[in-house]
């Protein structure tokens, strides 16, 4: 893939997150306790082939990109978000929040068994 496909590709995954946060506020919670500095937690892709099925949940089609093997497959495609790894949760209940002003509100309820 020649060098600019590539830059263009990524410089469009930065610009679209780049607008995520000027537009909307972005929020984790770990238990309760508020995830500071999420932006120190932002990673961006390498620039990769995303892969889709036919009947995909995006109404990805022929027209946006090519068919191979049985897939649609998007190139060149570029990430860039917020990942975090957490350590282990000690045995109990959890409860993990992250969010996006309207956009998407989401709770995961956890709960950790012991050894």
């Amino acid at each position: 893939m020649p060098t600019d496909t590539r830059e263009a590709a990524i410089n469009t995954s930065r610009e679209d997150f780049n607008n995520v946060l000027r537009e909307h506020t972005l929020a984790v919670e770990i238990d309760g306790v508020p995830v500071t500095n999420l932006e120190g937690y932002r990673t961006p892709t390498r620039v990769f082939t995303a892969l889709f099925p036919v009947d995909n949940i995006f109404g990805i089609t022929a027209n946006e990109c090519p068919r191979v093997n049985g897939l649609f497959a998007c190139s060149p495609s570029a990430g860039n978000g917020i990942y975090l790894m957490l350590a282990p949760l000690r045995p109990g209940r959890h409860v993990i929040h992250f969010s996006v002003s309207g956009f998407f509100d989401v709770t995961y309820r956890l709960t950790v068994e012991g050894k």
